[in-house]
């Protein structure tokens, strides 16, 4: 199977969902060259303009530790963060996804509601991992 690279949203009537902002359209969703390592079942568009994508995956362009939900930039690119693995700046700071964490199986169908995304699928548990940034370490200091 081929790694999915695009992502194209269409409303009821066949043409592509505009962005939100203006009446411009959305142009070919481009994930990047070696895209996602499994299926895509379900997305929905957050009210900052990015995409929560669910399915059966576990990286985005060769990035692991994606457990089949993950959240894109409205560009396509993986929506990521920078963060000291450490926590007291003695490492270099390292680059991982932003909306952290996954399902321990598929997610079905995503569902943006205004209290957040609910999320349907064949899981059990949901694992999160919390990043501290530069600023939180040191108000805590």
């Amino acid at each position: 199977m081929a790694a999915i690279t695009g992502l194209a949203f269409i409303d009821n009537n066949g043409a592509l969902q505009t962005t939100g902002s203006g009446s411009s359209l959305r142009p070919a969703f481009n994930i990047g060259v070696t895209g996602i390592n499994g299926i895509i079942n379900t997305a929905v568009f957050t009210s900052d303009n990015k995409v929560i994508a669910g399915g059966t995956f576990s990286a985005v362009n060769a990035r692991g530790n994606i457990s089949n939900i993950t959240r894109f930039n409205a560009t396509g690119s993986l929506d990521t963060l920078s963060y000291d693995i450490a926590g007291d700046g003695s490492l270099p700071k390292t680059v991982g996804p932003a909306f952290n964490g996954g399902f321990t199986g598929a997610v079905t169908k995503l569902f943006n509601t205004s209290a957040g995304v609910v999320a349907v699928g064949n899981f059990s548990d949901y694992n999160s991992i919390l990043y501290e940034s530069d600023q939180q370490l040191m108000h805590l200091m």
